[in-house]
């Protein structure tokens, strides 16, 4: 069916993200990523994968307050982080506004 299609998948491990994320997630009672998410997510942890790093797109999200932006944002941006990094690895840039 079409509905079935535009549903997020079950959980948010289905989308690639570390099992320390995911349980995080459950333990806070996020069950299902939202379908922003469900874009963006994947889309953001390929990054992960480019080593190189060769090419690299910009994300541009914009949705309905409430639909999960900056989780879509956020759980990908932790997930690829070297902490033992020294070097910039991530900007994100938001009107002052919205998250004031």
């Amino acid at each position: 069916s079409s509905s079935s299609s535009s549903s997020p998948p079950i959980s948010f491990r289905s989308l690639g993200l570390p099992s320390y994320l995911c349980s995080k997630m459950e333990t806070n009672r996020y069950e299902r990523p939202t379908l922003i998410q469900c874009g963006a997510i994947p889309q953001m942890l390929l990054q992960k994968h480019n080593p190189l790093r060769k090419t690299v797109s910009d994300l541009i999200i914009s949705d309905m307050t409430g639909s999960g932006k900056t989780l879509a944002f956020a759980l990908p941006i932790i997930s690829n982080t070297n902490n033992f990094s020294d070097k910039l690895q991530h900007i994100v840039v938001v009107p002052s506004r919205e998250l004031s």
